[in-house]
């Protein structure tokens, strides 16, 4: 590089020339109070003049400025250079301090855009929690509903059963004269079906249902046979019923209470028949 090309600020400090045309003995003490100089303040000041120069000769770019760890030793340095030779030039000073104002701007931009991030997390939590409560309140409401659709169809067909056993009773009471034994059948189911809906009888079944019994001209059940009864007989004084059975048995009972008296058995097959 020619010595035109070189910083003024460069070129005072580092060469000292000792020759034939120059004054020995004042460059050789120059260089011996070279040699007494603090190299690592002369290193930085070359580093840093550098760096000033290309940031001055690029319009004093941002994208040049000293980083912010930089800035501090920088700052540092041009503290402790102002006791030291060379000293710190004034390119030295205004690129520190728009290096300063520079990572000042980008601190700033930096807190605000991490308050901006905040507060956009922030909103956004809000606005997730509320979100989240709407969605609660939604679940809620729609349990409600399914809630109130579940009591009303059970509602619904306890009213269908009310409804059919309070039929049931009707006919009922039309086949009382006519098929006493239908009627008690028939009013005997609809008080089953209002008992089981946990509703109050009404006095239109009782009544049927009392007026059947009286009605019924069935006044025993024997029961004991474990197969179809084919057959059945009174005794001529009627004081006994003999029955014959699919069971392989024939019995006799007490006619007015239905008392089994006695179990015939020992039959290979069916009795179909027994008097």
């Amino acid at each position: 590089m020619a010595d035109d090309q070189v910083h003024s600020a460069m070129s005072a400090h580092n060469w000292v020339f000792l020759r034939e045309e120059d004054d020995f003995d004042a460059n050789f003490e120059l260089l011996i109070d070279a040699l007494d100089t603090d190299l690592e303040h002369v290193r930085e000041h070359t580093r840093l003049l550098t760096r000033a120069i290309e940031w001055d000769q690029d319009e004093r770019s941002k994208g040049l400025a000293l980083s912010r760890q930089e800035l501090t030793m920088a700052e540092g340095w041009l503290t402790q250079g102002v006791s030291k030779e060379p000293r710190p030039a004034e390119l030295h000073s205004e690129y520190i301090a728009f290096s300063r104002a520079t990572v000042a701007g980008w601190r700033k931009l930096i807190i605000s855009s991490v308050a901006v991030a905040v507060i956009f997390l922030s909103g956004l939590s809000v606005f997730s929690f509320l979100q989240r409560q709407q969605a609660v309140k939604q679940k809620l409401v729609a349990e409600q509903q399914r809630t109130e659709a579940d009591k009303q169809r059970l509602r619904a067909e306890e009213i269908a059963r009310i409804a059919i056993a309070q039929s049931l009773a009707a006919t009922a009471s039309m086949n009382l004269e006519t098929d006493p034994e239908r009627s008690l059948l028939l009013v005997t189911e609809s008080v089953r079906i209002m008992s089981e809906a946990n509703e109050t009888v009404l006095p239109l079944p009782n009544l049927v249902l009392h007026q059947s019994i009286i009605k019924s001209r069935i006044r025993l059940t024997l029961t004991g046979h474990d197969g179809a009864v084919m057959s059945a007989a009174y005794s001529p004084n009627g004081q006994r019923i003999v029955t014959a059975s699919e069971d392989n048995t024939a019995k006799v009972w007490d006619a007015k209470t239905g008392t089994e008296l006695l179990t015939l058995t020992s039959h290979e097959g069916q009795v179909f028949s027994a008097a």
